[in-house]
């Protein structure tokens, strides 16, 4: 790294229908000490995305090679496909001397909190549950069994909530949460560093 840092790392998760993906991909475009940690996936990519920008796109046979050679700091069976972090890109990442961000499931947040040295989890939800569904819906990517699918998992999903060690309400305007989440971050770094 080019200078002495602690090798922060904020990992944020929320169930499907937050619009985490959103919030992540705005504040790395207005901070330059962050950089997005890009996960392995089985699934196929979805309109307009692109391998090494949003995922590494692997298939069944190059994933379980990599899981026998312990490439992958975690991984998660995910509705049907299997997501992973490479220890190789966030190793990248602090080796610019930038943050890595991740952008995971629930669970998967939960099993980085357990190995990387300086995790900080950020949990971000909508307060009325009715919104995890409409935006889904609204986002026309998925199938109504894949809907159905990913709004199976909400419950459990908030109930782990509490082993993050923030969480942030996505309920009004995207640029505020966006912020509070840039400001937190600022307090952590600055106690922490």
């Amino acid at each position: 790294m080019s200078e002495k840092r602690l090798p922060h790392a904020f990992v944020i998760a929320a169930p499907s229908g937050t619009g985490k993906t959103t919030i992540i991909r705005r504040l790395l475009g207005q901070r330059d000490d962050l950089e997005f940690s890009i996960s392995c996936t089985t699934r196929p990519a979805r309109n307009l995305e692109q391998e090494g920008r949003n995922y590494y796109y692997l298939s069944n046979e190059e994933f379980d090679r990599r899981l026998a050679g312990g490439e992958f700091l975690e991984w998660e069976p995910v509705h049907d496909h299997r997501y992973g972090t490479l220890r190789a890109e966030v190793d990248r990442i602090w080796e610019k001397g930038r943050y890595p961000v991740f952008d995971v499931d629930v669970k998967g947040a939960l099993t980085l909190k357990q190995v990387l040295e300086q995790p900080h989890l950020i949990f971000i939800q909508v307060t009325d549950p009715a919104v995890y569904r409409l935006r889904l819906v609204g986002r026309k990517s998925e199938t109504p069994e894949q809907i159905e699918l990913r709004l199976s998992r909400l419950e459990s999903e908030l109930t782990l909530a509490t082993r993050f060690h923030y969480r942030v309400d996505n309920d009004g305007p995207i640029e505020e949460t966006i912020q509070v989440i840039s400001e937190l971050i600022d307090r952590i770094l600055q106690n922490n560093n």
